[in-house]
């Protein structure tokens, strides 16, 4: 009976722990002011994972086109960090940063911000998590892919505070729409993909894996992110869309 209680103490100790930094766990927390508890849930990133995992998950489409280049993707970096680039989004030096996003079938029409990002330190490890803009407004992740060129262009925003950009991001159904904008260029995407992820209370490792959808990808995509639903945070909605060429005006 002694045995049994050494090994039950351990583990019940062991298992409230874990619970608690489940339950109250720092990704949870939300920046905005007077949300009551709403908002966009930081989107949780392993920088040691995120280096071992090379691309995105391939689309249930196969969709496949060219392998990232990693030299576009630096100039890119580059130039957001120099002098040259003061926050306003839009075309770089003939690199094509989005600065609005139009989705007609949700009534999304909106300017694009840099979205942010902060460091959470958590059990001797220091994760990365991207925020939404506190507008009205899209943020896009400045080391995903810029427009027209192979790669994973992702956006975030809020669906329940700040205008709710994202408010109907879930109601999109494969087939949906979507143009981006960097100045008079527009880029058109058809929804391949929407998921509904578990997000809020779940263990790290379930927040990281959401989180690939966000990483580079082998195929021109954009990938949208936001919560679900729109009473709280508890889930995570990802849209996945790529490129398609049209007839006609962009609206």
């Amino acid at each position: 009976m002694i045995l049994i209680g050494l090994v039950a103490f351990p583990t019940a100790v062991f298992k409230g722990i874990t619970d608690a930094n489940t339950y109250n766990s720092p990704f949870d927390v939300i920046d905005s002011i007077e949300d009551g508890g709403k908002g966009f849930l930081p989107i949780v990133i392993d920088p040691d994972s995120e280096l071992g995992i090379s691309a995105a998950p391939t689309l249930s489409s196969g969709e496949m086109v060219a392998a990232v280049g990693e030299d576009e993707l630096r100039e890119v970096m580059d130039v957001i960090r120099s002098s040259q680039y003061k926050g306003t989004v839009g075309a770089v030096d003939n690199i094509l940063i989005p600065d609005r996003i139009v989705i007609p079938s949700i009534n999304v029409d909106s300017r694009i911000l840099l979205a942010d990002f902060k460091e959470i330190p958590f059990w001797g490890k220091v994760y990365k998590q991207w925020t939404a803009p506190n507008a009205n407004a899209a943020g896009w992740h400045y080391d995903s892919a810029t427009l027209g060129q192979p790669g994973n262009t992702v956006l975030n925003g809020h669906h329940n505070i700040y205008g709710e950009v994202f408010r109907y991001l879930a109601d999109l159904e494969q087939g949906s729409i979507i143009y981006l904008y960097s100045g008079d260029k527009v880029f058109s995407y058809v929804v391949a993909q929407v998921d509904i992820l578990p997000e809020k209370y779940q263990s790290v490792e379930q927040r990281v894996d959401n989180a690939k959808w966000t990483l580079p990808s082998e195929d021109e995509r954009i990938t949208l992110i936001s919560c679900w639903p729109y009473e709280s945070n508890t889930h995570r909605v990802i849209v996945v869309a790529i490129p398609i060429e049209l007839e006609g005006e962009a609206p």
